[in-house]
């Protein structure tokens, strides 16, 4: 009998998550303290096939150098991992990957919701907005943000420096223009 894949989640996932995880591999759940020390960390890389860290952990220079260690896979649960010494886990064949995507629609639903705000005058929303920086404005996001203001029955217009493939245009129902400027101007 072959046994399951051991899986460690290092801070608490959404329970959907972690349930369709279970119907693959054996998973346990790092309740806490947050994020996980640097001895759970070494023990963890001996017990478990593979660690699925988030944003929040920092991954001891020593993991990366550990004698024996079982792990071989970090799934990070977030769209980056710039939390992880890349060069270190290469260097010592450990695989990292992360989840692109996984953020996209929450994105986009701060995004609208605080452009809602905004058009409303609401101080609050202004002054978390981050006036256009971050990921509000990463292409995915802008993406998803879109297609919402098309299910709100909102008029979308798109401008970029790069023209867009005709059928995003079409399936997003949206008016094409080359500026900002000249969107503007259209009526």
């Amino acid at each position: 009998m072959t046994s399951k894949i051991r899986v460690l989640i290092t801070t608490p996932w959404p329970q959907g998550a972690v349930d369709a995880m279970r119907e693959h591999f054996e998973v346990e759940v790092h309740e806490g303290p947050l994020p996980m020390p640097e001895e759970k960390w070494l023990a963890a890389l001996q017990n478990f096939d593979a660690v699925a860290p988030t944003v929040i952990d920092r991954l001891p220079p020593a993991a990366f150098q550990a004698e024996g260690r079982r792990t071989r896979i970090l799934g990070n649960f977030g769209v980056g991992y710039n939390h992880i010494d890349i060069d270190a886990a290469r260097a010592s064949g450990l695989a990292v990957t992360n989840t692109p995507g996984v953020l996209t629609d929450a994105t986009a639903d701060q995004a609208m919701g605080l452009l809602l705000a905004v058009a409303r005058g609401s101080r609050w929303a202004t002054g978390i907005s981050g006036m256009g920086s971050g990921p509000a404005g990463t292409r995915p996001t802008v993406w998803a943000r879109r297609l919402r203001a098309r299910r709100w029955a909102s008029s979308v217009s798109a401008a970029s420096v790069r023209p867009w493939p005709g059928a995003r245009i079409t399936a997003l129902a949206c008016r094409w223009c080359s500026s900002i400027a000249a969107r503007l101007t259209l009526r």
